[in-house]
């Protein structure tokens, strides 16, 4: 048992500090979200799943709940945005290929109700929907 929590330990540990490439550029394979539309501001990238909570972008405006953009340029499948909000529970698939999304309050409706206006709980690639 303790060697099965020694092997996970540093793919958890790798998933934390993940960056991407480490560019700002959002290049081929990556999950790249911007603080402001169009790319613009500050910018975290992954290449792997990620639950938002306490992950900052690279100029340390916190991330969850303030991107207006996302880009999926993930080579191998798209991704699910989650939005937790009370009542609302939703996901936002975006697919594979260089898909670009706004996530500001004037261009991204969940299908209820509501809007996502910046909203960015946890992105699942390669992943069914919850």
């Amino acid at each position: 048992m303790a060697a099965a929590a020694f092997v996970l330990a540093p793919a958890a540990a790798a998933q934390a500090a993940d960056v991407g490439d480490g560019s700002l550029d959002c290049n081929s394979g990556e999950i790249c979200f911007s603080q402001h539309e169009w790319h613009e501001g500050g910018r975290k990238h992954f290449w792997y799943n990620a639950i938002h909570t306490d992950l900052d972008f690279h100029t340390g405006y916190p991330l969850m709940d303030e991107a207006s953009w996302v880009w999926v340029r993930d080579t191998r499948c798209g991704i699910y945005l989650y939005d937790y909000r009370t009542g609302f529970d939703h996901s936002l698939w975006l697919p594979t290929g260089g898909g670009s999304q706004a996530l500001s309050q004037r261009s991204a409706s969940h299908t209820s109700s509501g809007t996502w206006n910046d909203v960015n709980n946890e992105h699942k690639r390669c992943s069914s929907q919850l």
